[in-house]
């Protein structure tokens, strides 16, 4: 039963790599390229290097206003498009940052970075073809693009296409050895290609290497769970945490350990922590109901499926789970095909 309640918990460690505000920030090669691109105007220069500052320093606001500014000075000037975008998607204007990027590639069509962002936010919706046309147009600009490669081997995970993914992952990381996309992309598509031992050992040699601990402990931990290793998973997860006391999927990740090595009140513990973080999602009201029906505790698993549903009332995955618990129960009492049919129509 726990496989059915928990299939919506797959592989919830991110992998996506952080938007960057361009090339060669803070540095000269910065400057002399807003002189380039501003054709040496000085009020253009000055108002892209203030734009820059505040993007940098977290002001995005500011960033965003001085951009606007750049652009009123002259229309055609490409910059100001690709930075303002960069800090439209740190405040979550997705729609505002690909008008953006559309209008940078339009003007200055040559540079990666416009392209890369919108990639990057094409991903997320899940629009993986155009978004590997993105970023073969970022590569032809930038070959040395290391970023742009991984975030094309996850396109190319995503649609299946796993040699080409590998072969991207490969590239990233001949370009850029410690680059934690492409390491976590190729791990992850060594797991589901069912490689687990090359896939455990792409995660130790990152930490080998001193790439983030929290985060490949963590990777590895929830490998070992899904290869039905707990005691390993518990280890790596409780490590996980321990460096970084806020990663809501490394508490997921060990509940469910916990919960397939019967150790329900640690699962249970497990799931509330999880719950008490950032972001919000069914996953952890998910795991807990679990928990409480594994454990036997159908009565107290129903109440909480009646919470889940009322903050997630579309959520597939809990309404299948509670239509699956109404047929299983092993309890007579417990057990409503009528009731299961109706719950699981809804989850169709």
């Amino acid at each position: 039963m726990k496989r059915t309640v928990l299939k919506s918990l797959g592989v919830c460690i991110a992998v996506m790599g952080t938007v960057v505000f361009g090339v060669g920030c803070g540095s000269s090669e910065f400057l002399e390229r807003i002189a380039y691109l501003t054709g040496g105007n000085p009020r253009r220069h000055s108002l892209s290097e203030e734009a820059h500052a505040a993007a940098q320093a977290a002001e995005y606001d500011k960033a965003i206003a001085l951009c606007s500014m750049a652009h009123d000075t002259n229309p055609s000037y490409a910059y100001p498009y690709g930075l303002r975008a960069s800090c439209h998607v740190k405040k979550g204007n997705y729609e505002l940052a690909l008008a953006d990027c559309n209008s940078s590639i339009a003007l200055g069509p040559y540079d990666a970075h416009p392209y890369r962002l919108r990639a990057r936010i094409l991903v997320d919706r899940g629009d993986y073809t155009n978004a590997i046309v993105d970023c073969a147009h970022a590569i032809d600009a930038e070959p040395g693009d290391a970023y742009a490669y991984a975030l094309r081997a996850t396109c190319y995970a995503n649609i299946g296409s796993n040699d080409l993914a590998l072969a991207d992952c490969e590239r990233a990381l001949k370009l850029d050895p410690h680059s934690h996309h492409a390491t976590a992309t190729q791990a992850n598509i060594l797991f589901d290609s069912g490689d687990y031992t090359n896939a455990i050992a792409t995660c130790t040699s990152a930490i080998d290497r001193g790439m983030e601990e929290a985060y490949f402990v963590g990777l590895r931990g929830a490998f070992h769970v899904r290869h039905g290793l707990e005691d390993e998973a518990i280890r790596d997860l409780t490590r996980s945490i321990e460096l970084q006391p806020d990663a809501r999927h490394a508490y997921l990740w060990r509940g469910r350990a916990n919960l397939d090595a019967g150790n329900f009140d640690a699962a249970l513990a497990d799931a509330d922590a999880a719950a008490a973080l950032p972001p919000k999602d069914e996953n952890a009201g998910l795991l807990r109901a679990a928990i409480l029906v594994d454990s036997g505790r159908v009565p107290a698993a129903m109440t909480q499926f009646d919470r889940l549903l009322m903050d997630y009332p579309d959520s597939a995955e809990g309404l299948n789970a509670k239509a699956y618990t109404l047929c299983t129960a092993p309890e007579a009492i417990h057990r409503d095909g009528k009731g299961a049919t109706r719950v699981a129509a809804r989850a169709l």
